[in-house]
């Protein structure tokens, strides 16, 4: 059908140089082929002015087109030739008219002449072979004339080596308007083709960049590019038109191409079939065209002519094999290899239309349909294959969510299961660590360590496995409210700290003091920061982690920074996916599930946010997200509605901030005589409100504060029954409160409640850690509320009680062997010496006065008094043993002070008998008061026996079964005091310094 829309009337041929047209009509649509036989004037080219030889003399005539060569001498060994073509062309004209002449292929330079005008040329023909230039690309030259007979003349020119050379391709003649239209025509079609193989390269191309690499679509993608210069570099030559190539490198550039759409054709068809592919010939011609290209790319124009049969060879091979590989295909029912059977069709069928064309110089408008059907065939197969893919991929994506599904309901099951037992084995290694540490070698005990490690790291496991499923059946709600980052980022801080037990290794809170609050849910904004802090933790050997925050109008940017391991950024595209982990080898030396990054970036995207990392091997890893900064009219949320009806059955009442020290907080429990007193620290307001209603109905005197500063003045001010802290406050956690407030009390001299909220076995670890008896969860539930405050304030109830019945007793007691020793060395001084009796005699009654002194059962009493006791007891001591004994007094005079009853006659009690009077020789016993600019310093110093390191260690042991409970009893009171107790330094026969130290302001506040 295409040869017949487009095939050429029969015309007259040129008849021994001469072609008569005169009965021929020249239209705008169709040209006339100027074929027959044309005059060749060989080794001349001719003047278009001068009179030509005749025919006969030097002259002959040749057929137009002819593939025979040029050279007609039987001179083999000529290289270079020559000559001039001429045609006169006999037309019937009255009147003048613009006419052309197309040049198709001349080998392989060319000068077109008309009516001895030059009209166009390509290359430079010339009779000097230096002067010559090949090249062979497609042109046309238009004219005016009102002549009846036009004179064509043609030099061309040519390398022997390089072709035949002379006219090998039709040369059409006619009107301007004919000569430009099948011009164009020809030129749209072939840009049209080049246009779909664009967008087909364009479309392979896209896939290839964002799928998954492929080698078939590669391979594809390459044979599209290769198709596309072959286009250009073919019929109109459009690419050697557009850019002036020599010969040499447009020959090159055609051989390469159509060498290259070959082989990519028969790798494509290898790597859409691989069954097929095992063939060796796929093998073998890819090599054969690798060095052939490269043969073509780097030998001299003269031998690359030589490689046209080879090349001939290469692009009929594939062409052949192909199509015959498909049909298999196809016959065997391969999906959709019909559509590749019909692409390869197409391109066998376009190669050998182009080689009969090009061998038989047959006239052919140029077809495009052909390769437009090849790769609409290949489409047709990459879409179809696209679509039945999606297909499966529906119904496999299917599949895959049943059992993910499967999958978690499966791990949420089996956490739930595994924690029971998990938390047994913990609790039972624990009992076991405790009381059989002493029993344990240095091994187990390590080893008992190291288990209950293991199991921690079990439980956080567990949890993420949990939270894990709660996220992806979207049952995670936020219950939105206004929070402190300091407060909640301290907290976290603070709960992670034992991880970092043993590394060098530092938690570093960097947040400015005029940050925002952040609308946020307090257990999530918990969990994300101990995900990310605790994940910083395991991959950071030393250095620091900082957490830092700036806020900006909207949001708040949060970012925790290590200086651990790094993470590779092909990982960290991964990293915030399910059960994905960086490099498994540097991962294992973490360990974990890759879940805590999930969750955390799941958590993130509900408070609107992301998650981003950025991170280099080695250099450490900087994560960060934002948050939405609180605005009054920020649509929150504190907690669900039932649970907040269940906080309290009291009204609320506002709380005012108290300042510290607060005075009239102080007065208002001086009044409060016999009611237990608790304090209430958090920096919220509102939960201060809270625990004074649930309270509201209790006996209590509820102190309410807002920062741990503030709590610390009023426990050095007065006594308290029970603290109550939140866990998440800023510049000091209620972990690090706890701590401080450990150094000066016992667990039972001043318990500790936490309001926390997570439950979280890591949580609750951190702070029984840091010093708590025990933990509310918030929202609270008023009645467990009560339950807890009145158990911890009945036990310090009874250990009040318990220490003052203990310090009763030591104020009334009086050895039995020290009451009979004074009473007969009064007896025996009766029958010596009647003076000294009296003295003694006075002695002894003042010891006794101030022994059993109502005061004594005072917190304090005044320095003087305490004094005198001592002197008192010493003097009658002296006066027993006589030499053995020798008392220093060093006391800074005068000083007004007060000081806790009997804490320095036990002191000295204890050193005359257990350190001085053990020595045959007795020894010396200083008493030293000392007062400097900020406090006051007693020291008991003695010669004595010493005290070994062991015991030494077990004096001030807190534990039952202790010897005696006078040191300690006064250790005790002397740190809810003042914060301290005693300091015992000792040396094995060289004695002892016990020494305890009252700040001044203690002193002022404790005498008051």
């Amino acid at each position: 059908m295409w040869f017949s829309a487009h095939k050429t009337p029969v015309y007259p041929q040129a008849v021994q140089g001469v072609l008569d047209l005169r009965n021929e009509t020249l239209s705008d649509r169709d040209t006339i082929p100027l074929d027959g036989e044309w005059e060749f004037i060989p080794n001349i080219l001719a003047e278009p002015a001068a009179d030509l030889p005749h025919a006969q003399d030097s002259s002959s005539y040749v057929q137009v087109p002819s593939k025979r060569p040029m050279i007609l001498l039987d001179d083999k060994k000529i290289s270079y030739t020559y000559g001039t073509y001429r045609l006169r062309i006999l037309i019937h004209t009255t009147k003048q008219q613009s006419l052309g002449i197309r040049i198709s292929d001349i080998q392989t330079a060319s000068e077109l002449f008309v009516n001895g005008q030059s009209l166009n040329r390509s290359g430079n023909p010339s009779d000097d072979p230096n002067q010559f230039i090949a090249r062979n690309v497609p042109y046309f030259g238009t004219f005016i004339t009102d002549r009846n007979e036009i004179d064509v003349l043609i030099h061309v020119s040519n390398s022997s080596f390089i072709g035949k050379g002379g006219i090998v391709g039709p040369i059409k003649f006619g009107t301007e308007q004919a000569i430009t239209y099948k011009k164009y025509y020809s030129m749209g079609l072939q840009l049209v083709v080049c246009v779909v193989l664009i967008l087909h390269a364009f479309y392979a191309g896209l896939l290839v960049w964002m799928g998954k690499p492929r080698r078939a679509l590669t391979y594809f993608f390459l044979l599209i590019l290769s198709t596309i210069i072959t286009v250009l570099v073919d019929d109109d030559r459009l690419l050697l038109v557009a850019i002036p190539f020599d010969f040499g490198d447009s020959l090159k550039i055609q051989f390469i191409s159509y060498t290259g759409a070959a082989a990519f054709l028969l790798l494509f068809a290898k790597h859409m079939f691989p069954e097929y592919g095992r063939n060796r010939v796929f093998n073998w011609f890819v090599y054969t065209s690798s060095l052939f290209s490269l043969f073509v790319l780097f030998a001299p124009t003269k031998y690359t002519v030589m490689g046209g049969f080879p090349f001939l060879m290469l692009l009929l091979l594939p062409n052949l094999l192909i199509p015959a590989f498909m049909l298999h295909a196809a016959l065997k029912k391969v999906p959709d290899a019909v559509f590749l059977l019909l692409g390869a069709i197409s391109i066998m069928n376009t190669t050998v239309w182009g080689i009969i064309k090009n061998v038989d110089s047959l006239e052919m408008t140029y077809y495009p349909f052909d390769l437009i059907f090849a790769f609409l065939g290949f489409a047709a197969y990459w879409f179809k294959a696209f679509y039945r893919n999606a297909a499966e991929t529906k119904v496999l994506a299917q599949k895959l969510s049943r059992a993910d599904k499967l999958k978690d309901d499966f791990l949420a099951n089996t956490s739930h299961e595994l924690r029971n037992p998990l938390h047994g084995i913990m609790n039972m290694a624990q009992a076991v660590l405790d009381s059989q540490r002493e029993v344990l070698n240095e091994a187990n005990t390590r080893n008992m360590e190291l288990l209950l490690r293991v199991g921690k790291r079990m439980s956080f496991l567990l949890n993420d496995l949990l939270d894990l499923n709660i996220i992806a059946m979207n049952a995670s709600h936020l219950y939105k409210t206004n929070l402190q980052l300091r407060a909640v980022a301290a907290g976290v801080i603070d709960t992670l700290r034992f991880m970092t037990e043993g590394k060098p290794l530092r938690l570093i809170l960097q947040l400015p003091p005029d940050l925002p609050p952040v609308l946020a849910d307090e257990n999530r904004l918990i969990q994300i920061l101990f995900n990310l802090i605790h994940n910083a933790i395991k991959f950071t050997h030393e250095g620091d982690i900082t957490l830092k925050a700036y806020a900006d109008k909207d949001h708040v940017h949060i970012s925790i920074s290590d200086t651990g391991i790094g993470i590779d950024p092909a990982a960290q595209r991964h990293i915030f996916e399910r059960y994905e982990q960086a490099d498994p080898l540097t991962a294992s030396a973490g360990g974990g599930l890759g879940l805590g990054l999930s969750i955390s970036s799941k958590l993130v995207e509900l408070h609107g946010g992301t998650l981003t990392v950025s991170s280099s091997p080695g250099e450490g890893s900087i994560f960060s997200f934002t948050l939405p900064v609180y605005r009054q009219d920020s649509h929150s949320l504190d907690m669900p509605i039932e649970q907040a009806q269940s906080i309290t059955d009291s009204p609320l009442y506002p709380v005012q901030h108290v300042q510290a020290p607060a005075a009239a907080a102080v007065e208002a429990i001086a009044s409060a005589e016999g009611r237990q007193r608790i304090l209430a620290v958090d920096d919220d307001s509102l939960n201060l409100t809270i625990i004074l209603s649930i309270l509201a109905s209790e006996s209590y005197e509820v102190v309410p504060v807002m920062s741990a500063k503030e709590a610390l003045v009023l426990l050095d001010s007065e006594q308290w029954d029970l603290v109550i802290t939140d866990v998440m406050m800023p510049n000091m956690s209620g972990y690090e409160l706890s701590r401080r407030i450990r150094e000066r009390f016992a667990l039972s001299e001043l318990p500790i409640l936490l309001l926390t909220a997570r439950s979280r076995p890591e949580d609750l670890y951190a702070g029984f850690q840091s010093g708590a008896n025990d933990y509310v969860t918030k929202p609270m539930d008023a009645v467990e509320f009560r339950s807890r405050v009145r158990a911890l304030t009945n036990l310090k109830k009874v250990v009040s009680e318990q220490l003052r019945v203990e310090a009763a007793w030591l104020h009334a007691q009086i050895k039995p062997h020290f009451l009979f020793n004074s009473l007969n060395a009064i007896a025996a001084l009766g029958d010596i010496d009647v003076e000294r009796m009296k003295q003694l005699l006075d002695e002894f009654s003042t010891y006794l006065r101030s022994h059993f002194d109502i005061g004594n059962l005072d917190r304090v009493i005044p320095l003087e008094n305490e004094l005198q006791l001592v002197r008192s007891y010493l003097a009658i001591e002296q006066e027993r043993f006589a030499e053995r004994l020798e008392v220093i007094w060093a006391i800074d005079a005068p000083i007004h002070i007060w000081v806790p009853p009997l804490s320095i006659q036990t002191l000295v009690e204890n050193a005359l008998n257990h350190g001085i009077l053990q020595r045959a020789r007795g020894g010396t016993l200083m008493i030293r008061v000392e007062q400097t600019e900020d406090s006051l310093t007693v020291a008991i110093i003695d010669n004595g026996v010493g005290i070994e390191t062991k015991k030494l260690q077990k004096l001030l042991d807190p534990h039952p079964g202790r010897r005696g409970i006078g040191l300690y009893n006064t250790h005790s009171r002397l740190k809810q005091l003042y914060g301290t107790g005693l300091h015992i330094q000792s040396t094995v026969s060289q004695g002892t310094t016990v020494s305890f130290t009252i700040p001044l302001p203690a002193l002022s506040l404790a005498a008051e």
